[in-house]
């Protein structure tokens, strides 16, 4: 960055300025830039600049390059940025202040509720999961499982969706490592070690997801957490010969799940040592009924599928999916030795394994299995 004269600066040129340093070019900037910038944000803050403002609020909470560690001024700075704003992401931080008691090395639980229940009433994921925390200790409110289990299910559910919409930034990777905590423990939940090892393994993936894709503070942390999950509960797996290579279905059960999540559904049929290999690839989302112009740009992404097998310490983000027939009779084919598509998948009720494939009513597929199967060597040739 080429060095800048100090004169006939207008306010907005310096919050351009400002706005414009990044954390990266903060640590890369010379002494004369770095005054300046300082100077600017002084001046920017003295007259309630919301950039100025937030650039000293963030810069105290921890420290950085210009300002130092200093969690009073942080909160200073966030309470009137909340104060201008209504913006509950103030909140939030003032919520992990008064939580891990950065003041005065004291937790104020009762501010940190505060805060969290605010920011969490604005949908900030981060202040909705840290309450939960609190209802399961009890910290500042009444002790509750179930209202920390409620948080985390309703988390689950949108953080997930996002990161199967191939938004890697987001929540999941700190929401179903709670999920798994507390099945694990039995929290809110019948104890479930299966279900909290799958979950840890979710967790895992999205944290190494984020981790390629930004670099967050503290992330170091929550990945090592996380690690320390999976190998305890994958301990008493083992244990018990749980995991395998190989695993027989009760039905299409996954099938039906890719089904829920996609419109339409790409489909190739191979033979394999006297078995049917089939092939699934999700290539449309499933309609919303929404019009256009209303969707969000996460909502026209096609999405991949969370699939996870703890049999298999498998957890992948795919849009594909294989089954393995066996004992199959091919009753009708409409495109031989061709990818067909379907959007439907009827279960015939009267006779166990029975299966219609079709396509706008129209039946594509119509076989039996005897058995179908689902081996590790496949979900790894997905991922």
């Amino acid at each position: 960055m080429a060095e800048i004269q100090i004169s006939n600066y207008s306010d907005h040129e310096k919050r351009e300025f400002v706005s414009g340093m990044t954390a990266q070019m903060l640590t890369k900037a010379s002494p004369y830039e770095k005054a300046l910038y300082e100077q600017f944000v002084e001046e920017g803050c003295a007259k309630g600049d919301l950039v100025c403002l937030e650039a000293k609020g963030y810069g105290c909470y921890g420290g950085n390059e210009v300002f130092p560690c200093d969690y009073g001024v942080s909160r200073d700075c966030m309470e009137e940025l909340l104060a201008l704003t209504d913006d509950a992401s103030y909140a939030n931080t003032l919520g992990y202040i008064y939580y891990y008691g950065r003041l005065d090395g004291k937790p104020d639980y009762e501010k940190a509720v505060r805060y969290f229940s605010l920011g969490a009433a604005q949908g900030i994921f981060e202040s909705t999961y840290k309450l939960a925390d609190m209802f399961e200790r009890g910290q500042g409110l009444i002790q509750s499982p179930a209202a920390c289990a409620n948080l985390i299910s309703m988390l689950y559910a949108k953080t997930k969706d996002i990161l199967c919409h191939r938004e890697y930034r987001g929540k999941f990777a700190d929401v179903a490592f709670r999920m798994g905590h507390l099945m694990e423990e039995g929290i809110g939940f019948e104890p479930d070690l299966v279900s909290a090892y799958s979950a840890y393994l979710q967790a895992q993936m999205a944290i190494r997801l984020r981790m390629q894709t930004i670099d967050y503070v503290g992330d170091a942390r929550v990945a090592a957490r996380i690690r320390k999950a999976i190998e305890r509960t994958y301990r008493q797996l083992r244990a018990r010969d749980f995991f395998l290579e190989e695993i027989e279905m009760d039905g299409p059960v996954p099938l039906l799940t890719f089904l829920e999540d996609y419109g339409l559904i790409r489909v190739r049929l191979y033979r394999e040592d006297g078995s049917l290999r089939v092939d699934f690839h999700g290539i449309e989302r499933l309609s919303t009924g929404r019009m256009k112009e209303e969707e969000s740009e996460i909502e026209t992404v096609v999405p991949k599928q969370l699939v996870t097998i703890a049999e298999f310490s498998a957890c992948i983000l795919s849009s594909r999916l294989t089954i393995h027939m066996e004992d199959t009779r091919m009753i009708y084919q409409a495109e031989e030795e061709k990818p067909f598509e379907i959007d439907e998948l009827l279960v015939d009720s009267k006779k166990e394994g029975h299966y219609l494939f079709l396509r706008a009513g129209t039946v594509m597929l119509d076989l039996e299995a005897g058995r179908l199967k689902i081996y590790k060597k496949d979900l790894a040739d997905l991922g």
